[in-house]
């Protein structure tokens, strides 16, 4: 029964030589033992077949001695192979043929090690990711350059191991889940090895095997669901079985639809068919049977004390192919154990993930292009001069299963599809497709005209996947007025896949913005803020959370363009934006007050209030509630501000004999201190030239400036307060210091703040570390 191989193992100066024979088998291993770390150690067959190119750390050995450092020295070690697993999507008790055992078992760890190592180069690209971080801190541009020469190789070193991946698994028909083709098979090694089984690491893993392998053609399945098996399906080849959903040892809640072992009955027909097997296989370890298969069966259906996977996951087993794809795709045969309850676990992407193995379903949510973000750039269509607005990235969240989950994970690059009903995402191979780059100022124009065109799905080996993965996410900027040390990126705009069908939206700019039933919607190319290889279009919505911080987002947009207008930016979209502050200032309520009316309305809305205005208790309200908040006044547009100086320097009859009008015998006296208190907030000349060219009542542009208007206005009254206009505009910057909040133009603040912060476009860095998956078990 017991089938032993022969490891000879030889060291030389500079690599160590592995000699092994498993049954048939023999494997020549070489190990450079002073290569880089993005060396790729070679398993090749004495009769010249590939098997297996991978990635630092080297596989899980079977077992372990003593080398000898003198050279040419000779070292045995014997390996015991296994031959007996449990198939959890059929129910059945697999018995491998001794010379076909030990074959099996490589496969099965040369599969798990290809997932091992795209998982691993990911990790690096994260961890690189986190050194540029730490050297931009450091301000040291030779540092700065290292990393990100580190990042370019770990980029590179990704897109080779990937394309080890992609050769290895393009036999694999992962998109069809029958058995006509080969398909991916999860296993359950059951072996001796110690008390109850636990002595040998890779009779605790989940293996996978391709249908098409040998060992599988070959092995023998007895079937545990005595009740429900018939006697045709105890055939020899069992590589096409269906999956046995429905069998008795599976229980179903009725009320959750939550999906269990049920355990006790388990182990009564596994104790069933033992005579059977022992009547054919002599050496037979019941101990081993035993524990592997109990120790299985009570993890999975161990009770999770929390929600888990972000709300999504549901905490049942899946066995069905599918699951068995997301399990093999997150790396749980390389880097975790059968048990879920404890370990690490893969998906070590450029973000967090939490994965539910009994289930095969993960949450994940990862910034792309990268955590650093990306540096818009705004090309002026007047001037043609180049304006950076700032760093943003896309946090996506996603539900990863099945197949098309699989996809996800198994690509360097995604497609984004939006329809009216869900935002889905699947793989795109990118042969030869740049890295992202990791330099800030590298980003993308926005002010470009483009054409797009429908994506064509390409998806390598997982040619077919339908894209059925639901992801949710937002858009992140660097909030400027964000009060924590190191800023981080904060939510401005939500994903939503209704706004992404809309006609005329977003087909002839990388991105564009306009204001439709009572929201404002983004539309922009997926490669603009998901880097190069991305597809399609993505769409974007407010929402009554969030319509403070777009509003805020467009208002320092326009800052760092030094008040040029943004292309992008529809009219309609604009002068909803415009409407909606001056009416905020004007009653006091708030943004999201106003997120249910159509621009039309919000214009309505302000002609009603600018009959209002027309009474001199309005105007001296209106200047009475900006002396009391200006807080609004930080984030106003020109225009705004133009309407705004309008209504205060309004005035006729009514005006002159209104006593709340007076103060110490000045009249107009809290009106013009409310000009004044408006044109504090005027952060450059260019914006200061802006207000006086819209003081119009609906902030539409006029010929000339009211410069001269708003003079005359205060130089009214006892106390001529015209000087302060000529003093705040000799202390206004030319040009705009991003990444520095809004500051009164009369404080110390604004007058320090006077070039670009040299961290503006840069977030803070955290660490990414592989999740513990017991946290979520």
């Amino acid at each position: 029964m017991n089938s032993v191989a022969m490891v000879v193992v030889r060291v030389t100066n500079l690599q160590i030589f592995a000699l092994t024979s498993f049954g048939s088998g023999i494997l020549y291993c070489a190990y450079d033992i002073v290569a880089s770390e993005y060396m790729l150690h070679t398993c090749v067959s004495l009769s010249g077949t590939h098997m297996a190119e991978s990635a630092s750390p080297a596989p899980v050995p079977a077992a372990q001695g003593k080398t000898n450092t003198t050279g040419q020295s000779q070292i045995e070690v014997k390996v015991q192979a296994c031959q007996f697993y449990f198939r959890p999507e059929t129910a059945e008790v697999i018995c491998v043929p001794e010379k076909l055992a030990g074959p099996l078992q490589a496969h099965a760890l040369e599969m798990a090690q290809i997932v091992q190592n795209l998982q691993d180069a990911n990790e690096k690209v994260t961890k690189s990711v986190e050194a540029y971080g730490e050297a931009v801190k450091s301000r040291d541009p030779q540092k700065v350059q290292k990393s990100i020469t580190l990042y370019e190789r770990a980029q590179q070193f990704l897109e080779k191991v990937h394309a080890i991946f992609m050769e290895k698994t393009k036999d694999l028909e992962l998109a069809k889940l029958d058995a006509n083709g080969t398909t991916l098979m999860e296993l359950l090694p059951i072996a001796p090895g110690g008390p109850n089984g636990k002595g040998k690491q890779f009779n605790r893993k989940i293996v996978h095997v391709k249908s098409n392998h040998p060992g599988v053609q070959g092995w023998r399945a007895f079937p545990i669901d005595r009740e429900r098996a018939s006697a045709s399906s105890q055939r020899r080849n069992v590589a096409g079985s269906q999956s046995h959903e429905n069998d008795s040892i599976f229980a179903r809640d009725p009320a959750t639809g939550r999906r269990t072992l049920d355990h006790k009955k388990m182990m009564k027909q596994i104790s069933a068919i033992k005579p059977e097997i022992k009547a054919e296989f002599i050496k037979f370890d019941d101990a081993s049977f035993n524990g592997i298969i109990e120790d299985w069966a009570l993890s999975w259906n161990y009770k999770k004390k929390d929600k888990g996977l972000n709300g999504y996951g549901e905490d049942r087993i899946d066995t069905s192919r599918e699951a068995q794809t997301m399990r093999y795709m997150a790396g749980v045969g390389a880097a975790g154990v059968y048990d879920p309850s404890g370990g690490k676990l893969g998906l070590k992407v450029e973000g967090r993930a939490e994965f539910a193995v009994a289930e095969g379903k993960a949450a994940i949510a990862f910034y792309a292009p990268h955590r650093v973000g990306w540096l818009l750039h705004f090309t002026s269509p007047t001037t043609g001069k180049v304006y950076p607005l700032g760093s943003i990235r896309a946090k996506i969240e996603a539900v990863l299963t099945g197949v098309a989950g699989a996809s996800v994970v198994g690509e360097l690059s995604s497609e984004i599809e939006c329809s009216k009903l869900k935002i889905a995402m699947k793989g795109v191979t990118t042969p030869g497709a740049p890295p992202p780059t990791i330099n800030p100022a590298g980003g993308p124009q926005v002010a470009e005209k483009t054409k797009i065109t429908p994506a064509k799905v390409d998806v390598g080996a997982f040619a077919g996947v339908k894209a059925d993965v639901e992801i949710t996410g937002a858009l992140q900027w660097l909030d400027p007025e964000d009060k924590e040390k190191e800023p981080e990126h904060k939510d401005f705009i939500k994903l939503a896949p209704a706004v992404s069908a809309m006609a005329g939206i977003g087909g002839s700019l990388k991105l564009e913005i306009t204001y439709n039933n009572g929201k404002f919607v983004m539309i922009f190319q997926a490669s603009l803020c998901l880097g190069p290889g991305a597809r399609g279009k993505i769409g974007c919505e407010t929402d009554a959370l969030l319509i403070g911080k777009f509003i805020c987002w467009v208002v320092y947009q326009l800052y760092c363009a030094n008040y040029e207008f943004l292309a992008f930016i529809s009219r309609d979209a604009f002068n909803a934006l415009q409407n909606i502050q001056f009416l905020v200032i004007q009653s006091g309520k708030q943004a999201a007050d106003f997120m249910k009316y159509t621009s039309q309305q919000i214009a309505d809305e302000v002609g009603v209030v600018l009959r209002i205005m027309d009474k001199t208790e309005a105007r001296d309200a209106l200047a009475t509630r900006i002396l009391t908040d200006d807080s609004m006044l930080r984030r106003a547009t020109p225009e705004t501000k133009g309407m705004l100086l309008y209504q205060l320097t309004r005035h006729d009859k009514t005006d002159w004999v209104n006593p709340d009008n007076y103060q110490k015998a000045d009249a107009f006296h809290n009106r013009k201190k409310a000009v004044l208190r408006v044109l504090q907030w005027v952060q450059t000349t260019r914006e200061w030239n802006n207000v006086f060219q819209h003081m119009h009542p609906r902030g539409e542009r006029i010929d000339g400036s009211h410069y001269g208007t708003v003079e005359k206005f205060m130089k009214l009254g006892y106390r001529d307060m015209d000087d302060d206009l000529e003093r705040i505009k000799a202390r206004l910057h030319d040009a705009p210091a991003r990444g520095y909040a809004f500051a009164a133009n009369n404080t110390m603040m604004y007058e320090m703040n006077s070039e670009d912060n040299p961290h503006y476009a840069m977030a803070a860095i955290h660490p990414l570390s592989s999740m513990d998956i017991s946290t979520y078990a």
